[in-house]
């Protein structure tokens, strides 16, 4: 391991150098990436707003989905599941468990 010893003023000139000139360097570029951010985001919305209104129709005329199943139809279905992989296993591996 080696160690520098570096004076201090030079220590110091170089901590105001960063302070004074790359600190407002990285904020100027911080700000533009949030902005850059924000018109993605408005764009985006934008854009989303404009289909809703030129597909509204269509949007309409599609069925609403059914997420909410009793606990009767998800046993029915996980037997369901069940059989199909076992039939997919036997087709394939040519064994039954």
């Amino acid at each position: 391991m080696q160690v520098y010893n570096l004076p201090t003023s030079c220590i110091k000139e170089m901590h105001n150098f960063i302070q004074n000139h790359l600190d407002t360097m990285i904020h100027e570029i911080e700000t533009e990436f949030k902005q850059d951010r924000e018109m993605e985001k408005a764009y985006r919305e934008a854009t989303r707003a404009e289909n809703m209104i030129k597909y509204k129709d269509e949007i309409r005329a599609r069925p609403k989905a059914e997420w909410k199943t009793s606990k009767k139809e998800k046993q029915e279905i996980k037997q369901e599941s069940f059989k199909d992989l076992k039939n997919i296993k036997e087709k394939f591996l040519g064994k039954s468990d």
